[in-house]
């Protein structure tokens, strides 16, 4: 009996040893540190993380507003994840959990959604005047940076899509290109 009491003497005093590193009053020590000594430590991390933080997005700003150029995408041709294939896209958007379009009625509701749309998004081409010739494919305004503005009348029938629904029913889809350009493309043909 005297191997379990050396024990559970030697237990206890391994317990209390363990729970006086955790606080011990008397030394008024927390984790074997005073409190001046953790109120400094708490101190310095805060300005270290601080200092660090703020020179991160100093550097991040720098690069950001400084180097890179809004103007002209960094990755094209087969940098991009296009390759080289520029994206389509259709108007107007779809129900995503509806058919893709419903022909050959729809119900007004569809209809006035589809002329809201379409009336909204056509607006940004209605100009008197372009800068390319879209019929001989040449460049009236020499600045490859100045996007070209492309004529509704090329649309034919669906320029405006007001005719279209009023005619018959039907509607028109639009195909879109992605634009993916860069500032070094050559201006005079090869």
């Amino acid at each position: 009996m005297k191997d379990f009491g050396a024990f559970k003497a030697s237990l206890n005093l391994k317990l209390r040893n363990c729970g006086l590193f955790i606080l011990n009053p008397k030394e008024r020590t927390f984790l074997n540190r005073k409190w001046k000594s953790w109120a400094l430590i708490i101190i310095y991390y805060i300005v270290f993380y601080t200092c660090l933080f703020g020179s991160l997005c100093g550097l991040i700003s720098l690069v950001m507003y400084g180097f890179i150029n809004d103007k002209v995408p960094t990755l094209t041709g087969q940098q991009s994840l296009l390759r080289l294939n520029p994206g389509i896209g259709f108007l107007p958007p779809v129900d995503a959990n509806g058919p893709l379009i419903r022909t050959p009625l729809f119900d007004t509701e569809d209809e006035t959604n589809y002329l809201e749309f379409m009336t909204k998004y056509l607006q940004n081409y209605e100009r008197s005047q372009t800068d390319c010739d879209f019929r001989t494919g040449r460049r009236i305004n020499p600045d490859i940076n100045v996007a070209c503005k492309f004529p509704l009348d090329l649309l034919g029938v669906c320029s405006d899509p007001r005719q279209v629904l009023n005619a018959d029913q039907n509607l028109c889809v639009y195909l879109k290109m992605n634009k993916v350009t860069h500032s070094t493309i050559p201006t005079k043909p090869i």
